[in-house]
């Protein structure tokens, strides 16, 4: 019994000397369409293998390679102003769930390749090109979540559409 004591009052000590340490403040920037940013509004950030950060906006997508953005909007090829995430996937492609449909981007393309963005729809019910969540699983297959449902595709055969999840 003494020895649970100790520990308590142990304890209550840790704790109140955790209270007394006063807040460390961490240096902050902060960045917005000021600063080149598509938009305030970030839903989804993911890095790539060349040390990029890529920014899901609500005007589209954002890089940042630490010194400025560049971004991809609906003047650049995007079907819709609205990314809600990005994943970049083990095979390099860029994948965009937007509600307007799936977008494979290849950023090592020239902007004047039609390959540099290909939009895959769907097909099936309405709702079905809005994408709201993706997933690569270790086989490489892409999920895509829907409102209409489920549906996958192997991202190793880039020009297939998505088909529907079969149970």
């Amino acid at each position: 019994m003494r020895v649970f004591a100790h520990l308590r009052v142990l304890g209550l000590g840790v704790l109140a000397a955790c209270w007394s340490v006063q807040g460390v403040q961490l240096p902050l920037r902060h960045y917005t369409t000021a600063d080149g940013l598509a938009n305030n509004a970030v839903y989804r950030i993911a890095s790539d293998a060349r040390s990029f950060l890529w920014f899901a906006t609500a005007e589209g997508l954002s890089r940042f390679d630490g010194v400025g953005f560049a971004n991809q909007t609906r003047a650049t090829g995007l079907p819709h102003r609205v990314v809600r995430q990005v994943l970049i996937g083990r095979h390099g492609n860029y994948w965009l769930a937007t509600p307007a449909g799936l977008v494979r981007f290849r950023p090592d393309l020239p902007q004047s390749s039609t390959d540099r963005m290909l939009v895959i729809r769907p097909d099936g019910k309405p709702g079905a090109p809005d994408i709201m969540a993706l997933l690569e699983d270790r086989g490489g297959t892409l999920w895509c979540g829907t409102e209409a449902g489920l549906y996958a595709i192997d991202d190793t055969c880039c020009k297939t559409l998505c088909t529907p999840f079969a149970r």
